[in-house]
């Protein structure tokens, strides 16, 4: 398999992997390639350096599972059959070749390209969100 994005075509399997505070969560995503249809399995990260990196890792483990569809309240739930805690949606994932093999460097939600018309609303929660997170009060216009 080539890096490159590919379609993903199911969720094949999940679960979790390792032991205590080694454990990861992983899915294995059924792929559209160039060579047919394959299965490449999705690790995600637990741990950083420091204490944020590792926060930071398990934001993005986090997103990336919510992003594929999964519903679970926890990573246990990733023990659960796929069908009972993944939403179908279509997604791509993004592969990248390490040590000459493929591994999924992310998992894409499919959106529809807009046209820039000015000002976006989406920017409205992110503007809400860091005022937060810094104390500022925001007034509504």
């Amino acid at each position: 398999m080539k890096q490159g994005t590919y379609k993903v075509l199911s969720i094949v399997d999940a679960g979790l992997i390792g032991e205590g505070e080694g454990t990861k969560p992983k899915i294995t995503f059924s792929l559209e390639t160039d060579e047919g249809v394959k299965n490449l399995t999705w690790f995600g990260n637990m741990k950083g350096n420091t204490p944020e990196g590792t926060e930071k890792a398990r934001q993005m483990t986090i997103k990336a599972l919510v992003t594929a569809g999964f519903i679970g309240n926890d990573f246990d739930d990733l023990l659960q059959p796929v069908d009972a805690v993944f939403n179908t949606k279509e997604l791509t994932v993004t592969v990248e070749l390490y040590k000459d093999k493929p591994q999924i460097k992310w998992i894409n939600e499919k959106r529809e390209k807009k046209e820039f018309t000015g000002v976006a609303p989406k920017f409205a929660a992110l503007f809400a969100q860091v005022k937060k997170d810094m104390g500022v009060e925001t007034i509504p216009f």
